[in-house]
């Protein structure tokens, strides 16, 4: 019976930790953001080679 008060703390320091992260995370990365990285590639001869792209999924 005194082993459920350490385990209710204990899952209950687990969830705010949870949502903290999960917070974090989501204000960090708003949903619906979206990022574009443009990686310059170039060939054995010195050549830049053009990126292709993503067709929409």
């Amino acid at each position: 019976m005194k082993a459920w008060i350490p385990a209710a703390v204990c899952f209950a320091v687990l969830l705010y930790s949870c949502r903290m992260v999960y917070l974090f995370k989501r204000s960090y990365f708003p949903p619906g953001s979206s990022y574009k990285v443009e990686v310059t590639v170039t060939g054995p001869d010195g050549k830049v080679i053009p990126a292709v792209e993503r067709a929409p999924h």
